[in-house]
């Protein structure tokens, strides 16, 4: 294996993220959801790499969590990893945000979320995970394929896997 890309993958650096070590391989396989050969090549990977540390018997004893996520982040892609769909918002950015508080199943980009913030510039593109992208762009009045597309909502690929950026920041997608 030389890829951590997929859902499986996925998985697995969600876990290795989340979970404490020491774990054996079978306890990362079930608490990530995966098949065990699975969990086997990936983990395989990430110790060659050394982006974590297994004992004489093959447990993990440590991970290294910034370089397994920088390590994902090579792989990933926030169009290609995802299902988007571009909108227009015809109200601009200010008016989806204030429309997204009453909205459910959502998660928004870090720049997205910084530019509320009247420090740092106004963002021109609003960048939204959801894994109901029909639904919130009807509820928010979005127009598909409009020209000047302002808005990218993003069907993540595993509603449990959030973006690489969002585990390097310690943040996840509700799951």
């Amino acid at each position: 294996m030389r890829s951590l890309r997929g859902a499986a993958a996925g998985r697995i650096v969600r876990a290795l993220c989340d979970i404490d070590p020491p774990h054996g391989v079978r306890e990362l396989a079930q608490k990530a959801s995966t098949p065990l050969g699975s969990v086997g090549r990936v983990v395989g990977l990430l110790d060659r790499e050394a982006r974590l540390e297994r004992d004489e018997t093959g447990r993990i004893e440590k991970v290294r969590r910034p370089e397994l996520v920088r390590r994902w982040v090579q792989e990933y892609g926030l169009q290609k990893s995802n299902d988007a769909t571009s909108y227009l918002a015809p109200r601009g950015i200010p008016a989806l945000l204030e429309g997204l508080r009453n909205a459910r199943g959502y998660s928004i980009t870090r720049s997205l979320a910084a530019s509320r913030r009247s420090t740092v510039a106004p963002s021109r593109l609003a960048t939204v995970y959801t894994d109901k992208t029909d639904a919130l762009a009807e509820e928010m009045g979005l127009s598909e394929g409009a020209a000047g597309a302002n808005v990218i909502l993003l069907r993540p690929y595993e509603v449990t896997v959030a973006s690489p950026a969002a585990l390097l920041a310690g943040r996840s997608l509700p799951g």
